[in-house]
Protein backbone atom coordinates (compact mmCIF):
# COMPACT_ATOMS: atom_id res chain seq x y z
CA UNK A 1 0.00 0.00 0.00
CA UNK A 2 1.33 3.52 -0.39
CA UNK A 3 0.33 6.52 1.95
CA UNK A 4 1.26 9.73 2.55
CA UNK A 5 1.25 10.77 6.28
CA UNK A 6 -1.71 13.33 7.72
CA UNK A 7 -1.51 15.86 10.62
CA UNK A 8 -2.25 13.30 13.16
CA UNK A 9 0.37 9.88 13.36
CA UNK A 10 1.75 7.49 11.43
CA UNK A 11 -0.90 5.05 12.64
CA UNK A 12 -3.73 7.33 11.72
CA UNK A 13 -1.96 7.80 8.10
CA UNK A 14 -1.29 4.19 8.11
CA UNK A 15 -4.81 3.00 8.30
CA UNK A 16 -6.18 5.64 5.76
CA UNK A 17 -3.87 3.68 3.43
CA UNK A 18 -5.83 0.86 4.09
CA UNK A 19 -2.44 -0.73 5.72
CA UNK A 20 -2.62 -4.09 7.79
CA UNK A 21 -3.37 -3.34 11.39
CA UNK A 22 -0.82 -6.13 11.95
CA UNK A 23 1.41 -4.70 9.73
CA UNK A 24 1.77 -1.16 10.88
CA UNK A 25 3.95 -1.94 14.27
CA UNK A 26 6.62 -4.25 11.50
CA UNK A 27 6.90 -1.27 9.34
CA UNK A 28 7.48 1.26 12.44
CA UNK A 29 10.08 -1.39 13.41
CA UNK A 30 11.64 -1.96 10.27
CA UNK A 31 12.38 2.21 10.04
CA UNK A 32 13.24 2.54 14.12
CA UNK A 33 16.92 3.01 13.51
CA UNK A 34 16.74 5.65 10.81
CA UNK A 35 13.77 7.53 11.71
CA UNK A 36 11.89 8.97 14.84
CA UNK A 37 8.29 8.21 14.19
CA UNK A 38 7.22 10.69 16.74
CA UNK A 39 9.85 14.09 15.82
CA UNK A 40 10.95 13.06 11.78
CA UNK A 41 8.00 12.79 9.77
CA UNK A 42 5.50 15.77 8.59
CA UNK A 43 2.65 15.95 7.26
CA UNK A 44 3.17 14.94 3.56
CA UNK A 45 5.69 12.91 3.67
CA UNK A 46 5.13 9.60 1.32
CA UNK A 47 5.55 5.63 2.63
CA UNK A 48 4.44 2.46 0.87
CA UNK A 49 4.24 -1.14 2.40
CA UNK A 50 4.97 -4.47 1.23
CA UNK A 51 3.84 -7.85 2.29
CA UNK A 52 2.87 -11.16 2.11
CA UNK A 53 -0.81 -12.70 2.63
CA UNK A 54 -0.54 -15.21 5.82
CA UNK A 55 -0.14 -18.57 4.97
CA UNK A 56 -3.57 -20.34 4.85
CA UNK A 57 -2.20 -23.43 6.60
CA UNK A 58 -1.06 -21.60 9.56
CA UNK A 59 -3.98 -20.88 11.87
CA UNK A 60 -4.01 -17.31 12.85
CA UNK A 61 -1.17 -16.50 10.68
CA UNK A 62 -0.90 -12.98 10.08
CA UNK A 63 0.55 -10.61 6.90
CA UNK A 64 4.11 -10.53 6.69
CA UNK A 65 5.67 -7.03 5.87
CA UNK A 66 8.86 -7.50 3.15
CA UNK A 67 9.30 -4.19 1.92
CA UNK A 68 9.40 -0.74 3.66
CA UNK A 69 10.09 2.76 2.13
CA UNK A 70 9.85 6.43 4.04
CA UNK A 71 10.61 9.54 2.20
CA UNK A 72 10.54 12.48 4.14
CA UNK A 73 12.21 15.81 3.39
CA UNK A 74 15.58 15.48 5.08
CA UNK A 75 15.52 11.95 3.55
CA UNK A 76 14.52 8.38 2.64
CA UNK A 77 14.87 5.07 3.20
CA UNK A 78 13.94 1.77 1.72
CA UNK A 79 14.38 -2.06 3.02
CA UNK A 80 13.77 -5.25 2.05
CA UNK A 81 13.16 -8.09 4.10
CA UNK A 82 15.87 -11.23 3.81
CA UNK A 83 16.54 -14.20 5.70
CA UNK A 84 20.39 -14.61 5.72
CA UNK A 85 20.81 -18.49 5.39
CA UNK A 86 21.77 -19.93 9.15
CA UNK A 87 20.73 -16.81 10.74
CA UNK A 88 17.80 -17.44 13.25
CA UNK A 89 15.44 -14.48 12.19
CA UNK A 90 14.98 -12.57 8.85
CA UNK A 91 16.19 -8.84 8.98
CA UNK A 92 16.14 -5.81 7.04
CA UNK A 93 18.59 -4.35 4.59
CA UNK A 94 19.23 -1.52 2.12
CA UNK A 95 19.67 -1.33 -1.43
CA UNK A 96 23.38 -2.03 -0.72
CA UNK A 97 23.22 -4.85 1.49
CA UNK A 98 23.41 -2.92 4.82
CA UNK A 99 22.00 -3.93 7.87
CA UNK A 100 19.24 -1.66 8.80
CA UNK A 101 20.27 -2.30 12.44
CA UNK A 102 22.31 0.32 14.13
CA UNK A 103 24.21 0.37 17.13
CA UNK A 104 20.88 2.12 18.56
CA UNK A 105 17.67 2.41 18.17
CA UNK A 106 15.78 6.13 17.30
CA UNK A 107 12.94 5.68 19.35
CA UNK A 108 12.76 2.74 21.96
CA UNK A 109 9.14 2.97 22.61
CA UNK A 110 6.32 1.88 20.42
CA UNK A 111 4.07 4.57 19.01
CA UNK A 112 5.05 7.62 21.18
CA UNK A 113 5.47 11.14 20.28
CA UNK A 114 8.20 13.88 21.78
CA UNK A 115 6.99 15.71 24.19
CA UNK A 116 10.45 17.39 25.79
CA UNK A 117 13.92 17.67 24.07
CA UNK A 118 17.54 17.36 25.25
CA UNK A 119 18.95 20.31 26.71
CA UNK A 120 17.93 23.52 28.63
CA UNK A 121 13.75 23.89 29.74
CA UNK A 122 11.64 25.40 32.30
CA UNK A 123 10.91 22.10 34.51
CA UNK A 124 7.36 21.67 34.66
CA UNK A 125 7.62 20.51 38.81
CA UNK A 126 10.54 22.48 40.19
CA UNK A 127 9.51 26.14 37.82
CA UNK A 128 13.17 27.00 37.04
CA UNK A 129 15.53 26.01 34.30
CA UNK A 130 17.20 22.84 34.49
CA UNK A 131 19.10 20.69 31.81
CA UNK A 132 16.64 18.26 30.74
CA UNK A 133 19.11 15.08 30.20
CA UNK A 134 17.37 12.78 27.62
CA UNK A 135 14.02 13.02 25.44
CA UNK A 136 10.43 12.55 26.79
CA UNK A 137 8.34 10.17 24.71
CA UNK A 138 4.63 11.16 25.71
CA UNK A 139 2.56 7.53 25.40
CA UNK A 140 -0.12 5.94 27.79
CA UNK A 141 0.69 3.47 30.89
CA UNK A 142 1.97 0.07 29.91
CA UNK A 143 3.37 0.84 26.16
CA UNK A 144 6.33 -1.02 25.51
CA UNK A 145 10.08 -0.20 26.12
CA UNK A 146 13.00 -1.79 23.86
CA UNK A 147 16.29 -2.10 24.65
CA UNK A 148 18.05 0.29 22.10
CA UNK A 149 20.95 -2.05 21.58
CA UNK A 150 22.34 -5.64 22.91
CA UNK A 151 23.89 -5.28 26.26
CA UNK A 152 23.29 -5.66 29.98
CA UNK A 153 20.89 -4.66 32.43
CA UNK A 154 23.21 -2.18 35.37
CA UNK A 155 20.08 -1.60 37.39
CA UNK A 156 16.15 -1.95 37.65
CA UNK A 157 14.75 -0.52 40.52
CA UNK A 158 13.76 3.08 42.09
CA UNK A 159 15.90 6.00 41.45
CA UNK A 160 15.04 9.21 42.66
CA UNK A 161 12.77 11.60 40.65
CA UNK A 162 12.98 9.11 37.90
CA UNK A 163 10.66 6.48 39.66
CA UNK A 164 11.03 3.06 38.31
CA UNK A 165 14.71 3.36 36.36
CA UNK A 166 16.37 1.14 34.04
CA UNK A 167 19.82 1.26 33.15
CA UNK A 168 21.71 -0.73 30.23
CA UNK A 169 24.99 -1.14 29.36
CA UNK A 170 26.04 -1.89 25.92
CA UNK A 171 29.97 -0.92 25.77
CA UNK A 172 32.47 0.28 27.81
CA UNK A 173 31.73 3.90 27.14
CA UNK A 174 27.97 3.81 25.86
CA UNK A 175 24.80 3.49 28.04
CA UNK A 176 20.98 4.15 27.81
CA UNK A 177 18.73 4.65 30.37
CA UNK A 178 14.96 4.74 31.19
CA UNK A 179 12.64 6.64 33.43
CA UNK A 180 9.46 6.62 35.19
CA UNK A 181 8.34 3.24 34.07
CA UNK A 182 5.22 1.08 35.55
CA UNK A 183 6.45 -2.46 35.30
CA UNK A 184 9.81 -4.63 33.80
CA UNK A 185 9.94 -6.79 31.36
CA UNK A 186 10.13 -11.07 31.87
CA UNK A 187 13.52 -11.26 33.79
CA UNK A 188 15.03 -8.24 33.80
CA UNK A 189 17.60 -7.68 36.96
CA UNK A 190 20.93 -6.33 37.22
CA UNK A 191 22.74 -8.41 35.35
CA UNK A 192 20.71 -10.24 32.49
CA UNK A 193 21.45 -9.89 29.22
CA UNK A 194 19.21 -8.43 26.69
CA UNK A 195 18.97 -8.37 23.11
CA UNK A 196 18.39 -5.08 21.15
CA UNK A 197 14.73 -4.83 20.13
CA UNK A 198 13.92 -6.62 23.51
CA UNK A 199 10.74 -5.52 25.36
CA UNK A 200 12.46 -4.45 29.00
CA UNK A 201 9.62 -2.47 30.31
CA UNK A 202 6.41 -0.41 30.19
CA UNK A 203 6.38 2.91 30.25
CA UNK A 204 4.48 4.86 33.46
CA UNK A 205 4.13 7.52 35.42
CA UNK A 206 5.88 7.15 38.42
CA UNK A 207 8.52 9.25 39.92
CA UNK A 208 8.57 13.05 39.12
CA UNK A 209 6.11 13.37 36.71
CA UNK A 210 3.05 15.27 35.40
CA UNK A 211 1.83 12.86 32.69
CA UNK A 212 2.31 9.01 31.57
CA UNK A 213 5.31 9.08 29.28
CA UNK A 214 9.15 7.57 29.24
CA UNK A 215 12.26 9.61 29.79
CA UNK A 216 14.99 8.23 27.31
CA UNK A 217 18.78 8.95 27.82
CA UNK A 218 21.87 8.47 25.99
CA UNK A 219 25.21 8.49 28.12
CA UNK A 220 28.33 8.49 26.53
CA UNK A 221 31.52 7.84 28.54
CA UNK A 222 28.64 9.21 31.15
CA UNK A 223 27.92 12.06 30.10
CA UNK A 224 24.41 12.59 28.60
CA UNK A 225 24.04 13.20 24.87
CA UNK A 226 20.84 13.76 22.52
CA UNK A 227 19.23 10.71 21.88
CA UNK A 228 17.58 12.25 18.41
CA UNK A 229 21.19 13.14 17.14
CA UNK A 230 23.26 10.84 18.58
CA UNK A 231 25.15 9.47 15.81
CA UNK A 232 24.90 5.92 15.26
CA UNK A 233 26.60 2.67 13.58
CA UNK A 234 25.89 0.63 11.22
CA UNK A 235 26.53 -3.13 12.22
CA UNK A 236 27.49 -5.32 8.47
CA UNK A 237 27.28 -5.19 5.56
CA UNK A 238 26.23 -8.65 3.28
CA UNK A 239 28.64 -9.51 1.05
CA UNK A 240 29.71 -12.45 -1.72
CA UNK A 241 27.07 -14.73 -2.09
CA UNK A 242 25.00 -13.76 0.90
CA UNK A 243 24.67 -10.05 -0.76
CA UNK A 244 23.88 -11.84 -4.43
CA UNK A 245 20.95 -13.95 -3.09
CA UNK A 246 19.87 -10.81 -0.94
CA UNK A 247 19.70 -9.41 -4.45
CA UNK A 248 17.45 -11.89 -6.13
CA UNK A 249 14.84 -11.77 -2.91
CA UNK A 250 14.97 -7.58 -3.60
CA UNK A 251 14.36 -8.03 -7.57
CA UNK A 252 10.95 -10.76 -6.92
CA UNK A 253 10.10 -8.04 -4.56
CA UNK A 254 10.62 -5.54 -6.51
CA UNK A 255 9.08 -7.03 -9.54
CA UNK A 256 5.61 -7.76 -7.01
CA UNK A 257 5.75 -4.19 -5.88
CA UNK A 258 5.57 -2.58 -9.51
CA UNK A 259 2.99 -5.12 -10.58
CA UNK A 260 0.85 -4.02 -7.74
Amino acid sequence: CNGEMDDQNFYSAAISAQMEDTVIPQFASALAFDFNFAFDIRPGDKFQAVYQDPDPAIPGGRPVLIYASLVTEAKSKQLWLYHVPGEAAPAWFDAAGHSAAKSLMRTPVEGAHVTSVFGPRMHPIFEKVIVHKGVDFGCPVGTSVFASADGVIEYAGIANGYGNFLKIRHSPTLETAYGHLSAYGDGIKQGVTVKQNQVVAMTGNTGNSTGPHLHYEVLQSGEPVDPLTFATEETRALAGKDFEAFLARKNAIDTARDAS
